[in-house]
């Protein structure tokens, strides 16, 4: 159904990061997020005829994947010391889009995984999805007061600034974590008639043996 691509868009999604001090914080991005939109889009594309909330989902999808590709190429811009100033200035810029568009896309992904567990009668699935919506919405109101506070220079967070810059790094960790876990359960309780399907290379496929390995709800669950 799609929810196996799902499940490898998160986890390119995963950041990492430590507190040096307490005005800095050092983070690092296991993946590229345009390799984990891109699998998202494709998870996207088969989950729309299912509920709006993925087709709404796969509209949002597109320009975060032209701004993650515009952050691919603007960090490979500055590795040749290429206008410095303005690529940091277009690579802020860009990190301000993603800020505003990822919650709205997540949203609606939400929203979908809500109707489609509630049509198959997954109540704990659709609480599930209900609550990373909110979790979600608040990380990414305080990741935008938190950059606007920086911009602004505004003395709100004081000599703290990094400690508060690692808790919104674990804040983001569990909510993947915790999404992935919910993306888990939807592929192995949520199937459609003629939606269990094995390819040949699938079945070659260690990562695709585990998710198939004992997957339940089939025939219309």
């Amino acid at each position: 159904m799609g929810f196996g691509f799902l499940f490898y868009g998160f986890l390119m999604m995963i950041e990492l990061g430590i507190a040096t001090s307490a005005e800095y914080a050092l983070s690092v991005d296991v993946f590229p997020d345009l390799a984990g939109y891109l699998f998202m889009l494709t998870a996207a594309y088969r989950l729309e005829l299912y509920a709006k909330g993925f087709a709404r989902f796969k509209k949002w999808l597109l320009p975060l994947v032209a701004v993650g590709a515009l952050i691919y190429g603007v960090s490979i811009l500055s590795l040749f010391d290429i206008s410095p100033a303005l690529l940091e200035s277009a690579l802020h810029g860009l990190q301000y889009a993603t800020i505003i568009l990822q919650p709205i896309a997540f949203f609606c992904l939400f929203g979908g995984i809500v109707a489609l567990a509630l049509e198959v009668e997954l109540p704990n699935i659709a609480s599930r999805a209900k609550l990373l919506a909110v979790i979600g919405s608040a990380y990414y109101a305080a990741q935008l007061l938190f950059m606007l506070a920086e911009d602004l220079s505004l003395p709100v967070f004081g000599s703290f600034v990094g400690f508060l810059r690692y808790g919104l790094m674990i804040v983001w960790l569990i909510f993947v974590i915790m999404t992935e876990w919910m993306v888990f359960q939807c592929y192995m309780y949520i199937c459609y008639e003629g939606e269990e399907r094995i390819t040949p290379e699938d079945a070659a496929n260690p990562f695709a043996k585990f998710f198939n390995k004992n997957k339940k709800g089939r025939g219309g669950r």
